[in-house]
C-alpha cells in the first residue's frame, strides 16, 4: 500500500497523474465540493468559491467547467488577465462552449480589446445559431449568455 502510495505520489510529481489521483478523491466528493463551491458563487462570496474552485482545479486540472468557472469568477472582481487565462484554458478543452466565449468577449470588452471581444462574442452567436435543432430553454445558462453577446455588441457596438 504504501509503495503504491510513493509510486502515485512519484507519478504526480512528474505530471503524469492528477493529485485527486493521489488523494484518492472519487466523483461524487468532486461534485460535492463543486456543488458548494457554485452556491457560494451564486451567494456573491466570490472569493470564497474562488479558494473552493482552484482546490478542484488542483485535483482535477481537465475540467474544462473548473476553468470557466474561475473564469467567470474573475471577470465578476474585474480580475480581467486572471478571467481571459482560465476562459482560455476551459475553451482549450471545449472550444464551443456558449458561455465561456460571451464571459471572454466581456472580458476583453472591459480590457479594451474590442476586435477580440467581437469575435468571442459573434462566435458563440454563429455556433448557437448552426444548432437549429436546439431548442434553448429562455431561462438556460446559454440563451442567458446568448442575449448578453448580443446586448454587450449592441450597446457597446463591437
Amino acid at each position: 500500500m504504501a509503495i503504491e502510495q510513493e509510486d502515485l505520489m512519484k507519478e504526480w510529481l512528474d505530471g503524469q497523474v492528477s493529485l485527486g489521483a493521489v488523494a484518492s478523491w472519487n466523483k461524487d466528493e468532486i461534485r460535492i465540493i463543486s456543488e458548494i463551491a457554485y452556491s457560494l458563487a451564486q451567494q456573491g462570496c466570490y472569493e470564497e468559491a474562488i479558494v473552493l474552485f482552484e482546490g478542484l482545479l488542483a485535483i482535477a486540472p481537465a475540467t474544462a467547467y473548473f476553468q470557466a468557472a474561475l473564469g467567470a469568477l474573475h471577470l465578476r472582481l474585474k480580475n480581467l488577465s486572471k478571467a481571459i487565462d482560465y476562459l482560455d484554458a476551459a475553451l482549450k478543452i471545449e472550444e464551443n462552449d456558449v458561455t465561456s466565449l460571451v464571459n471572454r468577449g466581456e472580458a476583453y470588452l472591459l480590457d479594451g480589446n474590442t476586435t477580440r471581444a467581437r469575435q468571442d462574442l459573434e462566435k458563440a452567436l454563429q455556433y448557437a445559431a448552426r444548432q437549429p435543432d436546439k431548442q434553448f430553454d429562455a431561462h438556460n445558462e446559454i440563451t442567458l449568455s446568448l442575449k448578453r453577446a448580443r446586448t454587450l455588441l449592441q450597446v457597446h457596438k463591437v
